[in-house]
């Protein structure tokens, strides 16, 4: 729409056999002649004796060679015709172009075939104007509609390009079949994405909300993963980083914990502790210190809003996380509460960084993995599985985080969705 328009006009040659002695000739023979040249004659346009009377005539501020850029000839199939094209942004000027420079490259062809018959001089051929250009009523160029077409054409073949292109490099988790082929299990758990996630953590306190019902309908299907033997100790881990593991943890207490079972978290993420954060908890003493035997678990065990449940901080960081977590001491502190409550929930490290969650996968009734849509990899999520199937750990299920959409929308058919 905003490029300059511009017309063309075009004149038709006519190439015809020329000379003084016509009956030496054969018409046969001339007309062959005449198109064995005319092809080369096509060439002649372009040349400074043609187009520079043209500069003249018309007083044009352009060269010879800027001018021929604006003319074409063409010689049609099988034909002694030769059509002499010429564009200009103003209709007259490109008919007055094509006419005269049809003019000069008649007059050109004819010099250039000059023959000698006795004493006179006489063209081989005879060039003469049979269609003259006439002014153009609409422009040639651009061609909107065809190029409003192709453009829509190439922008919808660019989109998809992109997209599959997209699709290829981006190897992150975003749907249930990824999941299902490198986890060989359905997710048993599906968190929607919520912006106040960040401001309350704990959405499960908020029984109204998505997240709460999400982590409700997790907390049933928990229930029933084996109705013969139901797990009661659950390490929940994560491949990488920030992808939800500690507030999955939280909420999940709170979930049991309202539908009042007895429940206890530990923070055994013993190198960069969150949970007691999340929980409004600054306690200095917790996991490391009984391990260590430096307190009795009675001194570490706090609660939770009144006791909705209990809560075992990290304490202090200490130089051998996972001799700590691997030890006697830790097998037989997780027997205890095993012992004394209905659930008890282990926030651990994530597992590819190091191998604390692992080891505490072997020492529980199983491990919890927590995949967080769109960020996850599937190469991550294949090291997960691996890393824990290599200590013979029990992969209980996996929980997609950050799922956007209400409820997670398009994983609604294994969990809380916008089927309900």
């Amino acid at each position: 729409m905003a490029q300059t328009p511009v017309y063309q006009a075009t004149c038709r040659l006519f190439v015809a056999m020329g000379g003084t002695d016509a009956t030496s000739q054969n018409v046969l023979q001339g007309a062959q002649f005449a198109a064995q040249r005319v092809r080369s004659y096509t060439q002649v346009v372009a040349s400074p004796n043609v187009l520079e009377p043209v500069i003249a005539q018309l007083k044009l501020n352009t060269s010879a060679t800027d001018l021929a850029r604006s003319i074409s000839a063409t010689n049609p199939l099988d034909t002694v015709l030769i059509d002499v094209t010429a564009k200009d942004i103003v209709p007259v000027q490109s008919a007055n172009l094509a006419n005269l420079v049809c003019g000069n490259l008649g007059s050109e062809i004819e010099r250039i075939e000059l023959i000698k018959t006795g004493l006179a001089e006489a063209s081989a051929v005879s060039v003469s104007v049979i269609t003259p250009a006439v002014i153009p009523e609409f422009p040639v160029s651009p061609r909107t509609k065809l190029n409003i077409a192709l453009g829509f054409l190439l922008g919808l073949a660019a989109g998809a390009g992109l997209v599959i292109l997209r699709e290829t490099l981006d190897t992150t988790i975003k749907d249930v079949e990824s999941i299902e082929d490198i986890m060989q299990a359905s997710p048993i758990g599906i968190v929607p994405f919520d912006n106040e996630r960040k401001s309350t953590p704990l959405a499960a306190l908020s029984a109204r909300s998505t997240a709460s019902e999400a982590f409700r309908s997790l907390r049933t299907n928990l229930r029933y993963v084996d109705v013969d033997n139901p797990p009661k100790v659950f390490v929940i881990t994560s491949s990488t980083p920030s992808e939800g593991k500690s507030t999955t943890a939280a909420n999940l207490a709170i979930t049991f914990a309202l539908d009042g079972a007895k429940v206890i978290v530990l923070e055994a993420d013993l190198r960069l502790p969150r949970l007691a954060k999340y929980l409004g908890n600054d306690s200095t003493v917790g996991i490391s210190d009984v391990l260590a035997g430096a307190r009795l678990l009675d001194d570490v065990i706090l609660p939770f809003r009144e006791g909705l449940f209990d809560f075992v901080p990290a304490g202090k960081v200490p130089p051998n996380p996972s001799e700590l977590l691997g030890s006697d001491h830790m097998r037989a502190l997780i027997r205890t509460l095993r012992d004394t409550y209905d659930v008890v929930i282990i926030d651990s490290p994530p597992l590819l960084p190091v191998t604390d969650a692992a080891i505490l996968s072997t020492l529980a009734d199983g491990a919890l993995v927590v995949v967080r849509h769109g960020r996850t990899s599937r190469e991550q999520l294949a090291k997960t599985r691996e890393s824990l199937l290599q200590v013979s750990a029990h992969i209980i299920g996996t929980i997609v985080n950050f799922v956007p959409g209400p409820g997670g929308r398009g994983y609604g058919k294994y969990g809380y969705g916008g089927g309900y």
